[in-house]
């Protein structure tokens, strides 16, 4: 259980979000925005995976910079801002 968690929180945002965008109709979801929205989870979902691996104490600075990583929710708000912002930028 150990080994599963860290590897865990560093797959299921990236299947959360995959999910999403799978739901959200084709016109809001083209190839940049699943590129781009999974590589910014990816990016976000980061400290959470570390914070397994390494003391939490050195992810304090980093943590707080991010919204809502205390919660290990920090990659939500940066993926929906690339969603939202990729999709403004289309139109």
């Amino acid at each position: 259980m150990d080994v599963a968690v860290p590897a865990l929180m560093f797959v299921y945002p990236i299947t959360i979000v995959l999910i999403l965008l799978n739901v959200v109709p084709e016109k809001y979801t083209s190839i940049l925005v699943f590129r781009a929205v999974v590589i910014v989870t990816f990016i976000f979902s980061i400290p959470d995976f570390l914070g397994f691996i390494i003391p939490r104490e050195n992810l304090t600075g980093i943590k707080s910079m991010i919204p809502l990583a205390e919660h290990s929710l920090g990659w939500v708000l940066p993926a929906l801002l690339a969603f939202v912002g990729l999709n403004l930028r289309k139109k």
